[in-house]
């Protein structure tokens, strides 16, 4: 399911040969794989066995109170222990493991299932993601 927006993203992780079930590009990139809108830049969630890993071969930045693997430019690798201090990721919220697992493979890469993007969107409080959510809500329906 190829589309205009999703060509720069999947071009932009397949570089980076990531493991299938390791990771999951999130939040725009996961509405961009399904033709929703554009995304201006790539987030890509892993696991833990991962986030170690690419600890070796990349530097950790840290960006407010938020840890992260800069690989190349407009792509931030995250994973569980970068948003410990994120007032709505808690018990509650889908965990990396369960993200992953749940995750679509479109044209060989792993992107966000729509119902966990929703639901970290539905609950954060900037602008863009109550946008977003109406169209998760609209492209669902």
């Amino acid at each position: 399911m190829e589309n205009n927006y999703s060509r720069k993203i999947i071009d932009s992780v397949s570089v980076l040969n990531l493991l299938l079930g390791e990771y999951a590009v999130v939040s725009g990139g996961a509405l961009a794989a399904r033709g929703i809108r554009e995304a201006q830049d790539v987030d890509i969630l892993v696991s833990e066995k991962l986030w170690f890993q690419l600890k070796e071969q990349y530097e950790v930045e840290n960006v407010d109170d938020i840890e992260k693997i800069i690989p190349a430019k407009n792509v931030e690798i995250f994973w569980a222990g970068s948003f410990a201090n994120l007032k709505f990721v808690n018990s509650e919220a889908p965990s990396v493991d369960d993200q992953i697992s749940r995750a679509e493979i479109i044209n060989g890469v792993s992107f966000q299932s729509l119902q966990d993007c929703l639901w970290f969107k539905i609950r954060s409080d900037r602008e863009k993601d109550k946008t977003d959510v109406a169209f998760i809500e609209e492209y669902l329906n």
